[in-house]
């Protein structure tokens, strides 16, 4: 998988001059949660993303857009219960874009869990059998303004189980606004 993920960013990189090469940050809202078979007790958890973005054009219509991102995700449920589990993502988009401006994405996403926290009456507590690793899908659609402003919605949805517990995957709906340099 190392290989082909290498000769992968070697093919792209290829292609790509520096004068097309973008780089940028980019910040937003989650609206996440945990979905899994005969759990429907959990509701949304309002969270945040940030974090860096480059867009390598491939052709006039189609770039791919590498991520570095902390996201804030989890759910929450009756009882004032609060289950937060946030990550370092690695999100690889294909852009195509449609019209000037305006681009659908798609693509892979690779999380690392870096918290697993349960919040419940004040107290906090680490959650078990939460998965290191999460395997996701990515679509979405942007708008870039003329200059370096951009728009982003996105859905992710989890591939593995983030938590053993009722196999629960992760569910997230992303808005962000970043700026190009």
């Amino acid at each position: 998988m190392k290989k082909i993920f290498f000769a992968v960013i070697l093919l792209i990189a290829g292609t790509v001059t520096a004068q097309e090469f973008e780089f940028g940050a980019k910040a937003g809202l989650n609206f996440a949660t945990l979905e899994g078979d005969g759990f429907e007790n959990l509701d949304s958890r309002t969270g945040f993303l940030v974090g860096l973005v480059a867009e390598l054009p491939v052709s006039k219509r189609f770039s791919v857009q590498p991520e570095l991102l902390y996201s804030s995700q989890g759910a929450t449920a009756s009882g004032d219960r609060t289950f937060k589990l946030d990550y370092v993502s690695l999100p690889l988009m294909g852009k195509i874009y449609i019209v000037e401006g305006f681009s659908f994405e798609v693509g892979p996403q690779v999380g690392i869990n870096v918290v697993s926290k349960e919040e419940h009456g004040g107290e906090k507590k680490e959650i078990q059998d939460i998965e290191t690793l999460e395997f996701a899908g990515a679509l979405g659609a942007g708008y870039r303004f003329p200059g370096n402003l951009f728009f982003q919605a996105r859905y992710i949805w989890g591939l593995n189980p983030a938590w053993e517990f009722q196999e629960l995957k992760n569910r997230v709906f992303q808005l962000s606004a970043g700026y190009k340099f």
